[in-house]
């Protein structure tokens, strides 16, 4: 885990929530922290980035995917990922998590692990101001965004079948 990663905040919002159970400070359902919007499921399908400057070694950099489709781009993610860069080997690499609205259709196929084939449309953050460092509960956003790249690929799952990208120049 790094700071401010899905992984960190995830756990984080478990012992939150732990201590204010044991604590007592739920008396009520209305009391219970709300439902995230997005649902997720970590997969088996994973994606690596080659030839990343070293400037961003130890930084979080997170990739989001956006699906082709007939009007453009999806509007919401269809995967993500986030993990600190190699900077020494210039590589990220990790595997992606499926993400979808919750109470969608998309949401309801999730279980299966597997992210269709076709066109998408990679997003690139990296944390390179340390804002998550700063406050782990933020998101990363315009700010952090160092660039975009259409991909295609079929997605295999397998640590031995990775999707391999080079980092594109920005």
């Amino acid at each position: 885990m790094l700071v401010g990663d899905r992984s960190y905040k995830q756990f984080r919002r478990f012992l939150d929530d732990y201590a204010a159970t044991v604590g007592g400070k739920y008396q009520t359902a209305d009391q219970l922290p709300c439902a995230s919007d997005e649902v997720s499921i970590v997969t088996e399908i994973w994606l690596k980035l080659e030839g990343i400057p070293t400037k961003y070694d130890k930084k979080l950099l997170q990739v989001d995917l956006y699906r082709e489709t007939d009007a453009g781009w999806s509007e919401q993610r269809a995967a993500t990922s986030d993990r600190a860069v190699f900077g020494a080997k210039g590589l990220w690499q990790h595997s992606l998590s499926l993400t979808a609205p919750r109470d969608s259709a998309q949401a309801n196929r999730l279980s299966d692990g597997r992210l269709p084939p076709g066109k998408y449309l990679m997003r690139i953050y990296i944390d390179t101001d340390d804002k998550l460092q700063k406050d782990p509960t933020a998101e990363l956003g315009k700010d952090e965004l160092v660039g975009e790249v259409e991909l295609t690929s079929r997605w295999p799952t397998g640590y031995g079948k990775m999707t391999t990208f080079r980092f594109p120049s920005f």
